[in-house]
């Protein structure tokens, strides 16, 4: 067993990158070099990248006043329908918020530190079409956690926006967040050390890519996708795919609480201290919506409340390394409770609760099939509370525990045992 694990764990480090995060940096006279990694790293063709380029250097000057802000304020202005950004091999101070909101604004820094100096205005809020971030190292100065927007890194929140190849650290909220975004990329960043979500998606966006990103030691879930009602805009159409999250102390790992159409497939999690390592969940003591058209294909989930003590208390949670929620409150509607959920064909080695964990009311097309557990505590793979969690068109089959086959069955209320014994899950 434990040699199984030590395989699982190796895999952390086997899973691989997209050229995006390792291209060596172009010189910076070489703009044809440039281009050609933007087009690269966004999918671009080469001539939907600006043939303009200005050097940053040309108009930063913090000792006259102009930050980074000021300096990318100056260069939109002065190229309204787009242009490259070179950045050079130093730091630049943000000493407030820097909007890029004109169109196709490509910043390229892989060699070049963007320095948030104020905690509550650290925000690069990138809404111009396609304009987008690529190979920075984004820094704050984070001492608490913090509900403002403007405390987050860097959000995304117009049409074809991105962020490639980043090094997003130490954020006062999320790390990198998608509002209201259309058509977005999130691809090949390190999040690391965020109060909040490592990565976190809402307000309505929609045609989404969350892919081959690293998050270690979110402040909360390491990668979350969240529809509030109050808001009125669902998110949909998301794929969170090929990520890397580690030993966030608080929160879950991948989430969707109030979503539709999202795939969640060949992600790894490890140590997630105090939840599931993948949550499907309407939360509606939170106002969020429910859940739609869910596939969670092809995860490696290790270690689910197992080995690190939890940040908060009350601590340790009754989800299991998967988990299927959605609470009482709202009258029910077309948009309430969890439908059409997935659960295929996923690794998961060492769990405190249990493999996966399906709870509450409304909730029903629920397919659990061809999961393999390793050390799943206790002696439960599947854990039903409440009479009427996904009472209806629920079925599991093609699991395994151990090696060994696990029944098949529909659910009917009642509590799915991995082996003989009939106690429920805490």
């Amino acid at each position: 067993m434990k040699k199984l694990v030590g395989v699982v764990l190796l895999l952390l480090a086997l899973v691989p990158q997209a050229s995006a995060a390792d291209m060596a940096p172009c010189p910076s006279n070489d703009f044809a070099c440039i281009r050609g990694q933007l087009a690269t790293a966004f999918e671009r063709s080469l001539d939907a990248i600006p043939t303009e380029m200005v050097r940053l250097d040309d108009v930063y000057d913090p000792e006259a006043g102009r930050d980074f802000s000021a300096a990318i304020k100056a260069i939109q202005e002065a190229h309204p329908t787009g242009a490259v950004v070179v950045l050079g091999k130093h730091r630049y101070l943000q000493d407030r918020v820097a909007p890029v909101n004109r169109p196709n604004i490509l910043i390229y820094g892989p060699e070049a530190e963007i320095h948030a100096t104020d905690p509550l205005a650290q925000l690069i809020n990138v809404s111009g079409a396609h304009s987008a971030i690529y190979g920075a190292q984004l820094s704050g100065v984070s001492r608490q956690r913090g509900q403002k927007l403007t405390m987050v890194r860097l959000v995304l929140s117009g049409e074809g926006n991105g962020v490639a190849a980043a090094k997003v650290v130490d954020s006062g909220a999320a790390g990198i967040a998608a509002v209201g975004a259309r058509h977005f990329r999130i691809t090949d960043n390190l999040v690391r050390d965020t109060k909040a979500d490592g990565i976190h998606v809402t307000q309505g966006s929609r045609g989404g890519l969350i892919a081959r990103n690293v998050v270690e030691n979110s402040g909360d879930d390491l990668i979350a996708v969240v529809s509030y009602d109050n808001g009125k805009r669902l998110v949909q159409d998301v794929l969170v795919t090929d990520n890397v999250g580690v030993g966030n102390r608080w929160g879950r790992g991948i989430t969707v609480i109030g979503g539709r159409d999202v795939t969640i497939t060949g992600n790894v999690i490890e140590g997630v201290a105090a939840g599931a390592s993948i949550r499907i969940a309407q939360e509606r003591v939170y106002g969020t919506y429910g859940v739609r058209n869910i596939l969670v294909e092809r995860n490696t989930l290790v270690n689910t409340q197992t080995r690190t003590r939890p940040l908060h208390t009350p601590g340790y949670t009754p989800q299991g390394a998967i988990d299927l929620y959605a609470d009482e409150g709202a009258e029910r509607s077309e948009t309430s409770g969890i439908y059409g959920v997935t659960i295929r064909d996923n690794l998961i080695v060492g769990s405190r609760v249990g493999g996966v964990t399906v709870s509450g009311v409304d909730m029903g097309n629920v397919i659990i099939e061809d999961n393999n557990f390793v050390s799943v505590e206790p002696d439960y793979v599947f854990v039903l509370r409440g009479e009427d969690a996904c009472a209806t068109d629920c079925r599991v089959a093609g699991n395994r525990l151990n090696g060994q086959k696990l029944p098949d069955a529909k659910a009917d209320g009642k509590v799915w045992p991995a082996s003989g014994s009939s106690q429920p899950a805490p």
